[in-house]
């Protein structure tokens, strides 16, 4: 169990009772987890390598992940995270480029009759020109979220702090969105259920969750927790009451530093 930092006192948070992080999965090898998703048919949890590709699943009642698809099976030598909204839409951000793709059903059958090549992936939304001129830094997508209708996407720019709501149908139209008592800075995991939003800050080792407006384009923070021991988060996921979130470390050798990486795990804040 570690100290935790609410923010109390910070406007817009709310003072809630301080859960606890604990370890829920331990990961083989080096892991350097990037994202995670929860099948909710099964309860398993399956986790993505940023280093190597590899996919982990660990199953409910288990504390040990094991390798579900190896590494270069397939040519992946790398996994980042994507979104797929309740329309079956494949949702991929490009962070060089800050481009949101769109890969539709049509397209993933074609891949799939193709060995896995599906084509050139095609832009649906440029968010490069929506971002203020008199901003201090260039922008660097990273963390991306569907609401549970599918009408419209959230996505995070890391290095201001922002988030921009973009349409799905017929076309996209992109808004940033009106942040009150904080801002989204190092988000990198993004998770959206009904009006809430929990956003994954990886440099800050937080975890913050907003309330958004039924239409998704203004958003104020409710609760934060801040903790060393998240050791660069990446990505959340919930089950039941629990948050599962990635311990990437990757200021440890990895993309963000040099050094020696502990044992690799995702860990659970309970009622987050």
């Amino acid at each position: 169990m570690h100290d935790l930092s609410t923010g109390v006192g910070e406007p817009g948070l709310e003072d809630i009772a301080v859960p606890g992080v604990r370890g829920a999965y331990e990961l083989p090898d080096r892991a350097y987890p990037e994202s995670i998703a929860v099948d909710p048919r099964t309860g398993d949890i399956y986790a993505s390598s940023f280093r190597t590709g590899t996919v982990y699943r660990g199953r409910p009642g288990t504390t040990a992940a094991e390798t579900f698809l190896p590494a270069g099976a397939d040519g992946r030598t790398t996994a980042n995270g994507v979104k797929v909204d309740a329309n079956g839409r494949l949702w991929v951000i490009d962070h060089v480029r800050n481009v949101v793709y769109r890969v539709g059903a049509e397209q993933l059958a074609d891949a799939l009759a193709h060995g896995g090549q599906g084509g050139t992936l095609r832009d649906y939304a440029d968010l490069s020109a929506t971002k203020d001129p008199a901003a201090r830094n260039p922008m660097t997508l990273n963390g991306i979220a569907a609401d549970d209708a599918g009408e419209y996407l959230i996505v995070a720019d890391m290095t201001d702090g922002d988030l921009y709501r973009v349409t799905t149908e017929p076309q996209p139209v992109v808004h940033r969105v009106t942040l009150t008592g904080g801002d989204a800075l190092d988000a990198d995991g993004l998770e959206l259920h009904a009006d809430t939003l929990w956003v994954v800050h990886n440099k800050g080792n937080a975890v913050s969750r907003w309330q958004l407006t039924a239409d998704g384009t203004k958003a104020e923070p409710r609760h934060r927790v801040t903790d060393p021991a998240l050791d660069i988060p990446t990505a959340i996921a919930h089950t039941g009451d629990r948050a599962l979130i990635t311990v990437s470390q990757f200021d440890k050798n990895g993309p963000y530093g040099t050094g020696t990486p502990a044992g690799f795990r995702i860990v659970e804040i309970s009622q987050l």
